[in-house]
């Protein structure tokens, strides 16, 4: 591991909003090891957190931040709908 790498996983170890996940996976009663128990929790989260930013709930500082948080929710989401976002929505709009 290269230094710079080895600094950012330190600094990750070190993050509280990693600790504080830490936490909430010690009393979660899915096990994320299982697909389907995966999919249950990111579903149930993602779309709490769709909503929030359909209501503005959710705000973001600069660009860099909101296109990841938008990754990180596009990727999530398509797993859940098993890699059919795109073809969802484009059946949604059409009818």
């Amino acid at each position: 591991m290269t230094k710079d790498l080895d600094k950012a996983a330190h600094e990750m170890m070190m993050s509280p909003t990693l600790e504080r996940l830490f936490q909430l996976s010690q009393s979660m009663q899915l096990d994320m090891t299982n697909p389907d128990d995966l999919k249950t929790a990111l579903a149930t989260c993602g779309h709490e957190v769709i909503r929030a930013l359909d209501n503005n709930k959710i705000h973001f500082d600069d660009m860099e931040t909101k296109a990841m948080f938008y990754g990180l929710l596009t990727a999530t989401t398509d797993y859940v709908m098993d890699g059919n976002l795109k073809s969802s929505f484009k059946r949604a709009s059409v009818n």
